[in-house]
């Protein structure tokens, strides 16, 4: 199955012609119409909606992941933007929603909280246009060949966050649980969905989530993801969050093969952890060896992409995807990303507070403290400080990594967060704030592949159900017993051999990076010194072409810094052409 790809065109104002309403067309080059349009390449329509709700992509009933849930009818009131919010609440996948109010002139756009579909803005001379991918939108008339040097700047100062201007002009982000409205006085956008509204919930739905019911919702969620596909591939690192994944698919009788890259070098080979996983699930094991010298840091990763993302080492991760995949037809890929952001890997004394001041139990209290000691190898009086210290604190906004970035160059203002769910973070629970604030790190790494070239990609562990039944667990209960995602290992221990459930570390592609910049270093220092981000006064010269000479770069990390710096250079690069 090809992954989801769609575009809405709506005329402007002066092109308007009633009836309003959606016209559904197949050929994209066809949608510039002087009605609303739309064109998707998968059409799966839910038929309990309202007549006058058009879903792109795919939905499904939040009842039939959580039996003590709502029911799944929709009697959501058509005024804006209830219907929405019900929507969110009743079901959930990969959608976006379209509702067209003819007598208002009006057309609304929901995206599923997930964000597991994109949703760009664009525009062009008499069209807004909207879609998955800027492939999409290019087809229809909107340029995106244009960088924005000053919100490419400020995301290279914070690479975790997602903003909703990217770094292209003219194209932005509608944000996942938000909706979008249409109509003669303009555009307007709310935010809907928020992780709030699922902590310390009172109504019953998640008053208590254990390790069953995780178990639970993790493999109806999982399953229902895979329902229509033939065969799906499995990234497997042999780490826990791609192995529940698997444990998951194994539990439903689904067909999949597990597939894992290691490195030459024994430090980031974990072949024997992904077998075992492959042999406790029933699944064959693809395994594919990282190649440096086929890594060319001069092509961007992300050059589909309305942000520079990606990271040279997914250049081998597509090889391995794409000689992999195409041996099925009705295929799909499933990894494990976002699972250390959805089960609430926690370093820090944030659970400790969370305990003393939801249970006021000094006992309790006490045990998360040793807990916690265990995990971050802190011996007792170091944490009993770091919980003071946390305890009277007051929340800081991040420092931004301006690790050579030009520094006489400032992001005033900065641009608003796709997800600013920490704007009413409540600061009374330090653990739950760190938790949502892993959820919206997490953004910017899981879009990946491009649409058009692979099948459809997904994080099933950031599906709605899953992430709103984890952030109802209280972050203590995620470091019981000093191991970290303890309630996640404790519901798929029996499930998976017990060398994944009790691991604490997993190795990854570091010695991939270095071999790759060791052999490009003197291509980087051509891309750089003469490249764009030179140009238009992004990065630190001097500190760069330093930092390329220095024998020191490889033990002091900071050759991660410059290849991030190359992606970002090759990815304006193949944007502006």
């Amino acid at each position: 199955m090809t992954a989801p790809r769609f575009l809405i065109s709506i005329p402007k104002a002066a092109e308007r012609q009633a009836p309003y309403g959606v016209k559904r067309v197949s050929e994209l080059q066809d949608v510039l119409q002087r009605c609303p349009c739309l064109w998707s390449n998968v059409d799966i329509a839910l038929q309990s909606l309202p007549p006058d709700i058009t879903i792109a992509g795919r939905i499904m009933a939040k009842h039939d992941i959580l039996t003590q849930g709502r029911g799944s009818s929709f009697n959501g009131t058509n005024r804006e933007p209830a219907w929405a919010s019900a929507l969110f609440e009743k079901f959930w996948g990969s959608y976006i929603a379209i509702r067209v109010d003819s007598a208002a002139s009006s057309i609304e756009l929901a995206r599923d909280p997930s964000g597991a579909l994109p949703l760009y803005r664009a525009e062009s001379e008499s069209h807004h246009l909207f879609g998955s991918d800027l492939a999409a939108l290019e087809a229809s008339g909107a340029v995106t060949n244009s960088v924005n040097w000053g919100c490419l700047y400020e995301h290279l100062t914070a690479p975790e966050i997602r903003r909703a201007q990217t770094c292209l002009n003219g194209v932005t982000e509608v944000a996942p649980g938000g909706i979008l409205r249409v109509d003669s006085d303009g555009i307007t956008e709310q935010l809907l969905w928020s992780p709030w509204d699922y902590i310390d919930r009172s109504d019953g739905d998640f008053c208590s989530v254990d390790a069953a019911l995780l178990r639970e919702i993790v493999c109806q969620s999982v399953s229902a993801w895979a329902e229509p596909f033939d065969h799906i591939l499995v990234g497997t690192s042999g780490g826990l969050d791609s192995s529940v994944v698997c444990a998951a698919l194994a539990s439903r009788g689904h067909r999949f093969t597990c597939l894992t890259l290691a490195t030459s070098d024994p430090s980031g080979d974990e072949r024997r952890y992904a077998m075992a996983v492959a042999e406790a699930t029933g699944a064959q094991l693809r395994t594919f060896i990282y190649d440096p010298t086929l890594i060319d840091v001069r092509r961007s990763s992300s050059a589909h992409l309305p942000r520079p993302v990606g990271k040279p080492f997914m250049q081998e991760l597509e090889r391995a995807y794409h000689e992999t995949i195409s041996r099925d037809f009705n295929s799909a890929i499933f990894t494990g990303n976002g699972g250390d952001n959805v089960f609430c890997f926690l370093h820090s004394a944030a659970p400790i507070i969370d305990r003393l001041r939801s249970e006021g139990s000094l006992r309790n209290t006490t045990r998360t403290l040793l807990d916690m000691c265990r995990i971050t190898e802190c011996d007792i009086f170091s944490m009993t400080k770091a919980a003071f210290r946390l305890f009277y604190s007051t929340a800081q906004p991040p420092k931004p990594d301006l690790r050579l970035l030009n520094p006489g160059r400032s992001v005033i203002p900065p641009t608003r967060q796709l997800t600013p769910y920490l704007d009413r973070a409540p600061l009374r629970k330090p653990g739950k704030v760190i938790h949502v604030d892993l959820l919206t790190k997490i953004q910017n790494f899981v879009e990946g592949l491009d649409r058009a070239a692979f099948p459809w990609v997904t994080a099933p562990l950031l599906c709605q159900p899953i992430v709103e039944a984890c952030l109802a667990v209280p972050s203590w209960q995620w470091v019981e017993h000093g191991i970290n995602r303890s309630l996640a290992r404790e519901a798929f221990r029996g499930l998976l051999p017990a060398s994944i459930t009790a691991r604490i570390s997993k190795a990854g592609p570091d010695s991939v990076m270095a071999a790759v910049f060791q052999r490009n270093r003197s291509i980087l220092r051509d891309l750089l010194l003469s490249g764009l981000l030179r140009k238009h006064g992004l990065i630190d010269v001097d500190a760069v072409e330093a930092a390329l000479a220095s024998p020191e770069t490889m033990r002091s990390q900071i050759f991660h810094r410059l290849l991030v710096l190359g992606e970002a250079e090759a990815w304006a690069r193949s944007r502006s052409q």
